[in-house]
């Protein structure tokens, strides 16, 4: 692990799971993501840690989670995505664990989620048909 501008950085999941209390995940759904968090890689988390999910549902092998769960490796779970979320009910006995927090794609569904978004997107509008740099802009050159 090196240091750059305050932060720390792991060259594998591996190396960063250990240090993380509480372990949020963002990535897209592909091949190799499905079942990124295992049972092998959740031993790898500290005692107590809590998982968020944000990202998909069969990014976390859903029985590998419930075991944690239910041993008191992890302290919770807080899902916005569940395995098969588009075709099924979340699997019940995450659903009726009382240390998971299940809202399926509910966190951008506000009025305010909507309105930011559509005034995001018109102002991107704006600013690319005037030739300026539009907001939120993943600039993979600069290296953010």
């Amino acid at each position: 692990a090196s240091s750059e501008v305050g932060a720390t950085y792991h060259d594998s999941l591996e190396g960063l799971l250990p240090h993380c209390d509480f372990l949020s995940i963002h990535c897209p759904a592909t091949p190799e993501s499905e079942g990124l968090l295992n049972a092998e890689r959740i031993a790898l988390l500290p005692d107590g840690a809590v998982v968020v999910n944000t990202a998909r549902g069969p990014i976390i092998d859903d029985e590998a989670l419930i075991a944690a769960l239910r041993s008191g490796k992890l302290a919770g779970a807080y899902m916005d995505v569940y395995k098969d979320d588009n075709s099924k009910p979340p699997n019940p006995e995450l659903a009726s664990s009382p240390n998971v927090i299940i809202t399926p794609h509910v966190a951008a569904t506000t009025d305010q989620g909507r309105w930011r978004r559509w005034t995001i997107t018109l102002e991107n509008l704006r600013r690319y048909v005037n030739g300026d740099k539009m907001l939120n802009v993943v600039d993979v050159a600069q290296g953010y």
